[in-house]
């Protein structure tokens, strides 16, 4: 038998209304609430459970296996919104949303 990597992640999720004078000021106020454990999560938070493949070694160097993710990324990535294409982009959307604004001035 063969052994594998098997990841399972469990996303919980909050939502926020905070009022604050810029985007970078409410992420500091949700960060503070969540460092002194004001706010915390729990099962009732639960969003999402993925399980995935941890150890891609066999495939990360086939070529053709990355040519085929490549196609498949490409025809999808057309279908994506603004949040699920800043997230590739920016590893979420208050980064591309600080990047933006940054670009502007």
């Amino acid at each position: 038998m063969e052994k594998y990597n098997i990841e399972l992640k469990e996303i919980l999720v909050k939502e926020f209304e905070i009022e604050a004078k810029s985007i970078d000021d409410a992420i500091c106020i949700v960060e503070k609430l969540y460092k002194n454990e004001e706010i915390v999560l729990d099962y009732s938070d639960h969003n999402t459970t993925n399980i995935d493949v941890r150890n891609l070694e066999p495939f990360s160097n086939n070529s053709d296996f990355l040519s085929f993710v490549l196609f498949k990324a490409e025809k999808e990535i057309q279908n994506l919104s603004a949040e699920e294409l800043a997230k590739i982009g920016f590893g979420n959307l208050s980064n591309a949303i600080k990047e933006f604004l940054k670009d502007k001035n």
